[in-house]
This record gives C-alpha cells, sequence and structure tokens, in this order.
C-alpha cells in the first residue's frame, strides 16, 4: 500500500502529465483509473458529477479490477471559504474567484489527494483532505466498484 505522500506524488505527476492531452478543455472533465502507473480514460464529460454516475452504475467490476485509484481532472472556479467554512456564495459568483484546475484521486482504501492549480500562477497546492461534493462523489464511485469486486469474489468463492 502506498503513502499518502506517494498517493499525491501520484495525483502531482498526473496533475502534470494531464495538462497536454488532447480533448480537455474548460468544458469537460476527465475520468481515468490508474493500473501501474498506466492512465486509462473512463470517459470525458462536460458535467463531472453526470460522468462520475456513469462511471457507477455502467463500469462492470472487471473493468476496475487491479486499478490503484481512480480519479478525475477538471477545471472550474475556485473562492475562498467563508469563516464558518459554508459558502453562502457559489464560488463561480464570488467576487474573489479564480479559475482552477484540479485533479483528485481516491485510492482503493479510501484515501484521496488532490492536486489544483490557479490560472496564470505555476505553483500547485495539494491536499490530503477530500472533503466537499467531489470528495463524496469519488468516495461514493470507490465504494461502488469495491461492492461489486467482494459481490463477485463472493459469488467466485461459493461455487
Amino acid at each position: 500500500m502506498k503513502s499518502n505522500s506517494e498517493i499525491t506524488d501520484d495525483a502531482t505527476e498526473i496533475f502534470h502529465n494531464l495538462a497536454d492531452w488532447p480533448n480537455l478543455s474548460k468544458k469537460t472533465c476527465h475520468i481515468f483509473k490508474s493500473r501501474q502507473g498506466q492512465l486509462v480514460t473512463l470517459g470525458v464529460y462536460g458535467d463531472i458529477y453526470i460522468g462520475l454516475e456513469k462511471i457507477a452504475e455502467e463500469t462492470d467490476e472487471t473493468t476496475l479490477q487491479d486499478f490503484e485509484f481512480i480519479g478525475v481532472e477538471t477545471s472550474g472556479w475556485a473562492a475562498p471559504l467563508a469563516e464558518n467554512d459554508r459558502n453562502e456564495i457559489a464560488p463561480s459568483q464570488h467576487p474573489e474567484r479564480q479559475r482552477v484546475r484540479m485533479v483528485s484521486v481516491v485510492d482503493r482504501t479510501m484515501r484521496m489527494a488532490s492536486v489544483i492549480g490557479f490560472e496564470g500562477d505555476d505553483e500547485i497546492r495539494t491536499d490530503l483532505a477530500g472533503r466537499g461534493s467531489l470528495a463524496d462523489a469519488l468516495r461514493l464511485v470507490m465504494a461502488n466498484v469495491l461492492a461489486a469486486e467482494n459481490t463477485l469474489l463472493a459469488a467466485e468463492v461459493s461455487q
């Protein structure tokens, strides 16, 4: 099992590698899996939550078998959090909003790492907390995959 820093390093490498991939734009998100360091596209979607829902519903357990983690590459708006950690204003409407590009990955133990780059800034930021609606959606997809694998394994053992 990889350490938190190794997962963050993997996410950072993916962040840099995906920057030059074709068909990715500010209007799409890219959902992928990694197997032995090799990225495999699961889909490119206009809406990240619709994409994750499709992946959760349509991907069978063998498609994601033996992968290290699943992840997303997306862009959008970011804004400072309010003092109470609740945003009363959508980031896209916030007066201090900034365009961001982000890669988030979740591994088979539900650990998460995110790498965020702000438009016009070469510095990237990493986060292991994995909070918010996107983190929840990624973890739900992973939970569905792991549950399907366990069901398949139980069926094989009972035969």
